[in-house]
């Protein structure tokens, strides 16, 4: 026999285990991607199961706003600085007669020091504040009503006051009341200040209201409103024991506090 006719049998005989070698390969390729498939579907459904079930999506380390979130502590010693303009005027009387003058208005400005202390319970806020100033404020009465004042004019210096103050804390901002004692020296003048027609130094009460609020982890700024009655005053030089002067006004201050 030829050689040809024994190749041509050989051929018959390993083609079926051709056949039967790559019929098992594409067996095993789809085993592999049908695991890579479950695999796949499992990994997604255990992702989402969370979700549906409503739990979280965070991380359940990263910090919550909320949590970051600091209320300030208002009680301990605080120092400020402010400037107070007034408002309210000043008028000279006389009793026996009944007279009064014109009015004239306060003007000024005075630098004022602050120093106290507050105590913290809750939103509760309490303390103490004692405050100086500096400059003067004065005003110029003028004749009117039967009074002659020509010239006249009221100054306030030297004020201070010692006060109690009550508030509540919205968190970075207080709202608070304040009363409490207030001395001044006053001066009653004509003549460009070289004629003096009494003076004293005047002790009455102030009250008033305020807002402050943190702009800084120690630093403040505050606005505050103080009603200052200081009595009556006598200019016993202008008209013996007859002439006075009632001296009252008001403060707007603005001021920038250090807190411990």
């Amino acid at each position: 026999m030829s050689g040809k006719f024994w190749q041509g049998c050989l051929e018959k005989l390993t083609l079926p285990s051709r056949q039967g070698n790559i019929r098992k390969n594409f067996l095993r390729l789809d085993m592999t991607m049908k695991t890579t498939l479950l695999a796949a579907s499992l990994a997604a459904t255990l992702a989402v199961q969370p979700v549906l079930a409503g739990g979280p999506v965070a991380a359940a380390d990263e910090p919550s706003v909320a949590a970051d979130a600091v209320t300030p502590d208002w009680s301990g010693l605080h120092l400020g600085l402010a400037a107070a303009r007034p408002n309210g005027d000043n008028a000279w009387a006389e009793r026996g007669v009944g007279v009064q003058s014109d009015p004239g208005d306060f003007s000024g400005t005075l630098p004022t020091l602050s120093a106290g202390y507050d105590w913290q319970r809750g939103n509760l806020v309490y303390g103490v504040t004692l405050s100086i100033s500096g400059g003067d404020i004065s005003a110029n009465p003028v004749s009117g009503g039967g009074f002659g004042c020509g010239g006249c004019e009221f100054t306030v210096d030297k004020f201070a006051t010692l006060r109690g103050r009550l508030g509540w804390s919205l968190g970075k901002t207080l709202v608070y009341g304040t009363a409490g004692l207030a001395r001044a020296h006053g001066q009653g003048t004509t003549a460009g200040g070289t004629t003096i027609h009494g003076e004293d130094n005047l002790t009455g009460w102030a009250a008033g209201l305020g807002v402050e609020r943190y702009v800084g982890s120690k630093i403040t700024i505050s606005a505050e409103y103080l009603q200052t009655d200081l009595g009556r005053m006598e200019l016993p030089d202008s008209c013996s024991t007859q002439c006075y002067t009632d001296v009252s006004f008001g403060l707007m201050q603005l001021g920038v506090n250090y807190r411990w």
